[in-house]
Parts: structure tokens; C-alpha cells; sequence
């Protein structure tokens, strides 16, 4: 189906770019609770999902004053923001919609919502959305080699 409505790619490459750039987060999640927690816990948080996790490293943050914590829990809330549209476009189908007016038929591709429909995202949102999570994810790393080396004895003010 998805060929039918995206002839030229371009709904898949964003749609491609979005989800590495939060496989990347995704990873960073698990760092940082390999990391901060000074007890292990992988097993236990192992099937928590994203979102959990991002809970659960906020509130280990907590015990760590300093602008890399802070950063790192700037930046992780900001994913947890964008994971809304994450499972949109994760859950829901792109779809071509025919709309009728006066004016005659005129065709719209979107990513639309199957529970309510009222949800969706086009192409050039989709792009954004793809671009700005690729920085996030960039920026991330930083503020997780930053929270981690001031966990080591490094500055937390870096």
C-alpha cells in the first residue's frame, strides 16, 4: 500500500530517518541507566518502554546536582515529548485521502490515526519531525558523555 501513496520515497526516508535517530535515544536510555544508578538494574527495567525509562532516569537525575544533569533531563524530556508522534507514525498507516469540494477532487497523503482519525502528520511535518530528532538525538549524546564523565569525577558543569 505504502508504494501506492509514496512513489518518490519520501515518506519512507523521513519515516526511516525518524526511527534511527530515536534507536539511537532508545540506546542512550540504556547507558544512562548503566550509568547513573550507582546499583545495577538493567534486568529489572529491561522490558520497560521508553518512556518508563526516561521516568525512571529523571528521577535518578534528581540526586545529581549540575548543568550536564540538568541538560541531559532538558534534552531526555523533550524526547519523551516527541514520542507522541513517534507512535503516530509508528501505529498508523500512511494513507492517500481524496477530498471533495466545489472546486472538484484534490488528494492529500498523510499519516493518519486510526483510533479518531483526528491525528495526523504530512509530509513536510513528517520532515521536521525526522530533522529535529535526528539533533535531539545528536545532543543527546553529548549531554550523556557529559552527565557520565561528571559521574566519574569530571566536572557536571561542562
Amino acid at each position: 500500500m505504502v508504494k501506492l501513496v509514496d512513489l518518490n520515497g519520501k515518506w519512507a526516508a523521513a519515516i526511516g530517518q525518524s526511527f534511527v535517530a530515536f534507536g539511537s535515544i532508545e540506546h542512550l536510555t540504556v547507558t544512562c541507566l548503566q550509568e547513573i544508578p550507582k546499583d545495577r538494574i538493567q534486568r529489572s527495567v529491561r522490558s520497560f518502554k521508553l518512556g518508563q525509562r526516561i521516568d525512571l532516569i529523571h528521577e535518578l537525575l534528581e540526586a545529581h546536582p549540575g548543568h550536564a544533569f540538568e541538560q541531559l533531563a532538558a534534552k531526555l524530556s523533550r524526547a519523551k515529548e516527541l514520542l507522541v508522534t513517534r507512535n503516530l507514525i509508528a501505529h498508523n498507516p500512511l494513507v492517500l485521502g481524496i477530498l471533495h469540494s466545489d472546486g472538484g477532487f484534490t488528494h492529500r497523503e498523510a499519516i493518519v490515526s486510526l483510533r479518531g482519525g483526528n491525528r495526523r502528520i504530512e509530509l513536510r511535518e513528517l520532515q521536521a519531525f525526522a530533522a529535529e530528532c535526528e539533533q535531539l538525538a545528536s545532543e543527546l549524546h553529548g549531554c550523556t558523555e557529559a552527565a557520565v564523565k561528571a559521574l566519574r569525577g569530571g566536572s557536571a558543569s561542562a
